[in-house]
């Protein structure tokens, strides 16, 4: 809760009524400031799937597709892994983007896909996603806004982690004399392995 101060006296700060369209606006206009990624685009499309905001991240090497919520739907963390699997399946699609409006060499082998991820941007999420998300590995990130009268605008990350990323995933694909094969089925076992977790937990 942030107040104001009027001499020795405190007084809390009253909500303003948004559109989700207006935060995604803010939010994209100013990743560097609040979340350190460059902006790519809004509302990129692909497989008839509309990101609110394409971003990337330079330090991860890696794109980052963001999400606005209005609510903590239980099929949250099911959207998350859905996204993340369109990175990998539409590469292509994505390393165009980044060059067209970043210019990020358009090659696919320069960019760490395994260190992609997705955020979540709301202000309803429930305890259980906030637990969930602590489990490493997971490349699903949760972030809380809130926005205040009088121009105070406020956006943290839920959960002890600063990054998600594959971890469990990482060595494997980094390790270019390792058999597709065997990076494949990784990969799969590694996906299973999550949502089993979040099956449980959520």
């Amino acid at each position: 809760m942030l107040y104001s101060v009027k001499k020795t006296e405190l007084f809390p700060l009253k909500h303003k009524k948004v559109l989700e369209k207006d935060v995604q606006k803010l939010v994209g206009e100013n990743l560097e400031k609040l979340m350190g990624l460059d902006f790519v685009n809004f509302e990129f499309s692909v497989e008839k799937k509309r990101i609110d905001i394409l971003a990337f991240d330079r330090e991860a090497n890696a794109p980052v597709i963001i999400e606005l919520k209005k609510d903590n739907s239980a099929g949250l963390f099911d959207q998350g892994m859905e996204y993340f699997n369109l990175l990998s399946d539409r590469k292509s699609d994505f390393i165009l983007e980044l060059h067209s409006k970043l210019g990020i060499p358009a090659d696919i082998k320069k960019i760490d896909w395994s260190a992609s991820r997705v955020v979540f941007i709301g202000k309803n999420f429930n305890q259980r996603q906030r637990r969930a998300i602590d489990f490493q590995g997971l490349p699903i990130e949760l972030w809380s806004y809130e926005w205040y009268e009088d121009g105070f605008f406020d956006l943290e990350q839920e959960g002890l982690k600063k990054q998600a990323k594959l971890t469990l995933l990482k060595p494997l694909l980094l390790t270019k004399k390792l058999p597709k094969n065997i990076v494949y089925i990784s990969t799969i076992f590694s996906f299973i392995f999550h949502l089993i977790f979040i099956s449980i937990f959520l």
